[in-house]
């Protein structure tokens, strides 16, 4: 147990920092915040100076970023456009075992992976497709009917 010099109540260890200062985590936290209000234009003015004068150095560390950060863009660009949750997409892929919906290629084999289908009249989300999947359907105006009709043709011509 240890007293917080600033809020006067006693913790548990766990509720500081290792680094021996006086204040729990909570009150640390709160000095941040109060520090990061006071200083907010002051550090934003800085970083936007420095971007500017060092714009090689900001392109690499973006370009690192987003390199490490790969699935997390994908996630959020997903939940954007298609209002589905993070991780929705690697259940899907999971339960789908990595292969397309329809045509039950691997998506290791397709160079932009698999892509979500989903509904361009009410938004639903559907299965994993594959791109040539995925474009054969929109092609087919997501039409059942049409589809069929495509079969049918394909069963007497070929």
């Amino acid at each position: 147990m240890r007293l917080c010099e600033r809020c006067g109540e006693t913790k548990a260890l766990h509720d500081f920092h290792k680094d021996r200062r006086g204040c729990c985590k909570v009150c640390r936290k709160a000095d941040s915040a109060a520090y990061y209000a006071r200083t907010r234009d002051l550090q934003r003015a800085k970083a936007r100076a420095w971007r500017q004068a060092n714009p090689e150095k900001q392109r690499a560390a973006a370009k690192a970023w987003r390199a490490k950060n790969k699935d997390a863009i994908k996630d959020q660009k997903r939940q954007e456009k298609y209002g589905v949750l993070p991780g929705t997409f690697s259940a899907k892929l999971a339960a789908q075992e990595g292969k397309c919906a329809i045509c039950g290629v691997d998506q290791s084999t397709q160079a932009r992976g698999l892509c979500l289908d989903h509904c361009h009249t009410n938004g639903t989300i559907g299965a994993l497709l594959c791109t040539p999947c995925n474009t054969g359907l929109g092609s087919f105006k997501d039409s059942p009917e049409l589809l069929r009709n495509a079969s049918q043709y394909l069963a007497l011509f070929r």
